[in-house]
């Protein structure tokens, strides 16, 4: 019965699924208004021993969005045991990509938790020292949170509520939580390496990372464990509607609620748009010298970031955000001019004036039957200098580039591709004056060079990708960045091809 919450944790998710964390942000009310509508899929009444039946949990969701038009979901359930160093992508994972891919829908998932005993002993042992709980080999994210087409949660340590407690297992409301799960590849492993000593190096993508971002899910303490810094989650219990708990479970549906209140407002995008925009968003902690300990990159614990709980539906005055939603065909490359303000150069600051974010994705039909093919599909971006076509061509980008690279720079066809890529850069005034106010966006895109031959029709077509884009005034004028950019570029007609050219084999 999906009225019946035996374990006291449906309950709490859907709540958070449905409210956001209104009810610990604000005094409670007798009326709160909810975000989302919700729709009850239960596929277990137990708390560790069930058997998930895959294909029936497909069923359910595919029976959900042509019944019900549900187009976020949340999945709280995933295996016990972590994902194994650098293992093929899950067989569960493999069947949510095509799902996503197939209907344009966007699953939350949550990347498990590390049990409290691997870093949290009993009364009087002193706690494994954080992070380094984080360099065991069981405490990488478990499946299905390694899909590719969807969202992985992770959880840091925030409760939306005081964080002034030293006793606190983490320190830092920002940083990833005790409790919450890595990525798991590791690129000194064997499979890694080479003779070559750069091939190491260049099979390595740093946009692929599981889990995508971070939310806040609550912390330990490491007194009273986490009656004082879990979150607030409501319970099944009317005779005591909250309790303090804490994990990604509670995370993921916390996130979906963000993704509810854009589909809300915005009920024409993509799921990969809402994707794009939410990872946009992220920011990376400032991780401090404790983590010096951990013997891997730190964004294999949190991604492209932790996404703030004011996450801004609106762009204002000093900060405009787009969406460009468009398609490409393998072995072409396309452009787009997005002008910025004359008010700019007149700033009595020189450098760093704006700060520009982007963040591409985009659905692929998964190939599971190769690991390194996984995503078949290379889809990147680039902000250039405001130059002819023609000198983008090649990939070459030294002489031309405006500030970083392509996202994604694809030359080794041993190298797993990733779906979901962000840049961040500043811009001076010296480079609004060189390029006449003017910068390119450069989208290109080419099919895995180890995809099997047979299998390239079903990809040698156009592809759709989502990319959010957002550019912040850091300076003080008093000009409105919003209302410039909107009266100097055609965002409307933004998404029309400019130029289409063959990239060079």
């Amino acid at each position: 019965d999906p009225r019946i919450d035996n374990v006291n944790h449906g309950t709490g998710v859907a709540a958070f699924a449905a409210l956001g964390n209104k009810h610990i942000v604000v005094p409670i009310q007798k009326e709160i208004e909810a975000d989302a509508k919700l729709l009850s899929i239960k596929i277990s009444d137990q708390n560790s021993t069930t058997q998930i039946i895959e294909s029936e949990v497909i069923r359910l969701i595919r029976k959900a969005n042509s019944e019900y038009g549900v187009k976020i979901f949340t999945l709280n359930i995933t295996y016990k045991d972590s994902k194994e160093i650098n293992s093929p992508i899950s067989q569960y994972a493999y069947l949510l990509d095509t799902l996503s891919y197939e209907l344009d829908i966007l699953i939350f998932i949550s990347v498990g938790n590390i049990s409290s005993n691997e870093f949290y002993p009993s009364t009087g042992i002193t706690p494994l020292r954080y992070p380094n709980q984080f360099n065991r080999d069981n405490i990488f994210i478990t499946v299905p949170s390694d899909s590719f087409n969807n969202i992985s949660v992770g959880s840091s340590a925030d409760n939306f509520e005081l964080f002034d407690n030293e006793n606190n297992h983490c320190k830092d409301p920002l940083f990833p939580a005790s409790y919450t799960r890595r990525f798991y590849h590791d690129y000194s492993h064997s499979y890694f390496q080479s003779r070559n000593k750069n091939l190491n190096y260049n099979r390595v993508n740093k946009q692929l990372v599981k889990p995508d971002c971070i939310y806040p899910g609550g912390n330990y303490d490491n007194q009273l464990g986490m009656d004082s810094t879990g979150l607030t989650i409501m319970s099944n219990n009317v005779n005591n509607a909250f309790f303090k708990q804490v994990g990604t479970s509670y995370s993921t549906p916390l996130l979906a609620n963000l993704a509810a209140k854009i589909l809300r407002t915005y009920p024409r995008l993509s799921s990969q748009s809402i994707k794009a925009l939410l990872l946009n968003s992220a920011t990376k902690p400032k991780l401090k010298k404790i983590y010096n300990t951990i013997s891997f990159p730190e964004h294999f614990l949190f991604g492209k970031g932790t996404i703030g709980s004011d996450f801004p539906l609106f762009s204002n005055k000093k900060q405009i955000t787009m969406i460009l939603e468009d398609e490409i065909l393998p072995k072409q490359i396309q452009t787009y001019k997005i002008k910025l303000p004359d008010y700019l150069i007149g700033v009595s600051r020189n450098i760093a004036i704006l700060k520009v974010t982007a963040t591409l994705a985009f659905n692929f039909k998964p190939v599971f039957v190769n690991h390194l093919a996984y995503c078949p599909i290379d889809i990147s971006f680039g902000f250039f200098r405001n130059l002819d076509l023609d000198n983008i061509n090649g990939q070459k980008t030294e002489g031309f580039k405006f500030r970083e690279s392509w996202s994604q720079d694809y030359y080794y066809k041993n190298k797993m591709l990733s779906n979901s890529q962000k840049l961040v850069f500043n811009i001076s005034k010296d480079n609004l004056i060189s390029e006449d106010k003017t910068i390119k966006l450069v989208i290109k895109s080419q099919l895995h060079k180890l995809l099997r031959l047979d299998l390239t029709r079903d990809y040698d077509k156009h592809n759709k990708f989502s990319i959010a884009i957002t550019i912040k005034d850091q300076t003080t004028s008093d000009y409105s960045l919003y209302d410039e950019m909107i009266a100097i570029n055609e965002l409307t007609a933004i998404t029309e091809l400019e130029a289409e050219i063959e990239l060079e084999n």
